[in-house]
């Protein structure tokens, strides 16, 4: 945070909170208000600028807190569209930069979102527009909006008010000479972008339409390729249909809080945070995904249904924080990161009869889950299963490896198989038979020291072996599988 003076006539202040875009107003901080952040402040500052022929200018304090509104220079407040790099972007053509409001000539020029798009009359007879240049006003903010928006000379542009929807909704269309079919951009009122058509496009490169939020209309239909923070503030899209659509790079419209319905039937990979913290979402088929990175559907609360019956190795944080899903199968995973299903409070099965690898922290802390099948899992990370209070029934015929805490916390379990670890047969197994008639006496870490008689196992494992015995004592017995009933 940080306090700036202008010294123009009256010294007008700006509390600024630049890394805090969680605040409205960051250029009005606490309201412009200097007693805010500590009582006699302002007081402080008076009399300063005052020793230095200044005067505070009082009117510039907020007494009111106006979300998306800021006040200039000139001492008027402003509604904003949004704010980037202290730089407010306004309806009505009007650009606020240091506190200093600058409005762009009408006639030659249309503020869109962070865009400048400069026409000029072409002829006083034809009702379409040549256009020079449409441009980022701040040449710091990086969006690939503007790539296929370069070499508009020669191109033909059409503003028309769209009757159909009223409200002061305009369409905005772009022919370029050297392109099949026209770009189509769609406008409110406010001049913030709502709708976008290009059948032109068939990569899409970082960034794209950063800032925006409003967008509720996307027509791309021959995209194959998307690469970082595709939409990343959006926040008006309510269906998205991509069905060409072969990959994608990291933070894939993030944050979304509409999205309901989605159409990505050929997509393969994915990279970070796709779609996570997507509030609306319940229902979504991959058929054709393969690899996933981290954060995958991370923290989407109402996801109930998922499908991805080709989906082979995801990365760190799959389906984190998911409080609806109750049944997943996933027939081709073979190998997960960490903290896998990580918190889901409703999950109750899961099939994945190819998993071969986990990385640490797999399904922690489910609270509902019932039974797990893992028939090729051969090697588990730490914190396997850890503190899965109403899991029951747990197969892993083929396990070999397994890190610290395992199956640590698990207090509801009836059976498991974990017939192949031989490290665990080799130095419990003398601990196990001598426990196994009657398991209600004692078992502590010395009875377990005076055992490893090669001082193979550290003071820790010893304590984690105490609680992990008393889980496996029918481990290397013969017993009998329990009828179905007791997977459920």
């Amino acid at each position: 945070m940080g306090i700036q003076f202008n010294k123009k006539g009256l010294c007008t202040v700006s509390i600024k909170n630049r890394y805090n875009h969680t605040v409205d107003n960051p250029d009005a901080t606490y309201g412009n208000d200097l007693n805010n952040i500590t009582p006699g402040l302002r007081q402080s500052f008076k009399s300063l600028l005052k020793k230095r022929g200044l005067e505070l200018d009082n009117s510039n304090v907020e007494e009111f807190n106006f979300p998306n509104y800021t006040i200039a220079n000139d001492g008027k407040y402003y509604r904003y569209n949004m704010e980037i790099n202290g730089v407010y972007y306004c309806p009505g053509n009007i650009i606020i930069e240091n506190g200093e409001p600058r409005k762009l000539e009408k006639n030659n020029h249309i503020l869109i979102d962070y865009f400048i798009l400069d026409t000029k009359k072409k002829d006083k007879k034809q009702n379409f527009r040549q256009s020079n240049t449409i441009k980022l006003y701040d040449k710091n903010v990086k969006d690939s909006f503007i790539d296929d928006l370069q070499d508009l000379e020669n191109a033909k542009v059409l503003i028309e008010k769209y009757k159909e929807q009223g409200n002061g909704i305009r369409v905005i269309t772009i022919q370029k000479d050297d392109k099949k079919y026209p770009i189509i951009i769609k406008i409110d009122k406010n001049n913030q972008i709502i709708g976008y058509d290009n059948k032109n496009l068939t990569q899409i490169p970082d960034n794209f339409l950063y800032y925006n939020k409003r967008l509720n209309q996307l027509n791309l239909p021959n995209v194959i390729k998307i690469k970082d923070n595709f939409l990343h503030s959006n926040k008006g899209l309510t269906s998205l249909d991509l069905q060409n659509l072969i990959q994608v790079g990291n933070s894939f419209i993030n944050d979304n809080t509409e999205l309901t319905d989605i159409k990505l039937n050929n997509l393969k990979k994915v990279g970070n945070s796709f779609l996570s913290n997507n509030k609306k979402l319940t229902h979504l088929e991959l058929q054709n995904l393969i690899e996933a990175g981290s954060f995958f559907l991370n923290s989407n609360e109402k996801l109930s249904h998922f499908e991805a019956p080709n989906l082979t190795k995801v990365d760190n944080f799959f389906l984190n924080n998911n409080k609806s899903l109750i049944d997943l199968e996933l027939q081709n995973l073979t190998k997960v990161g960490n903290f896998f299903l990580n918190n889901n409070k409703k999950l109750e099965h899961i099939k994945s009869p190819n998993l071969f690898k986990t990385g640490n922290f797999f399904l922690h802390n489910n609270t509902n889950l019932r039974s797990v099948e893992f028939p090729s899992l051969v090697e588990a990370g730490n914190s396997f299963l850890y503190s899965n209070a109403e899991l029951k029934y747990a197969d892993f015929p083929n396990l070999r490896e397994a890190g610290c805490d395992f199956l640590y916390n698990n207090t509801g379990l009836e059976y498991f198989n974990l017939s192949n670890i031989p490290e665990l047969k080799e130095k419990f197994s003398d601990i196990i038979e001598k426990n196994t008639k009657s398991f209600s006496s004692h078992i502590d870490s010395r009875s377990i020291a005076k055992l490893d008689k090669d001082s193979t196992l550290t003071t820790s494992e010893i304590n984690k072996a105490v609680s992990l015995i008393k889980k496996i004592h029918l481990l290397f017995r013969k017993y009998t599988k329990p009828d179905e009933s007791t997977r459920m």
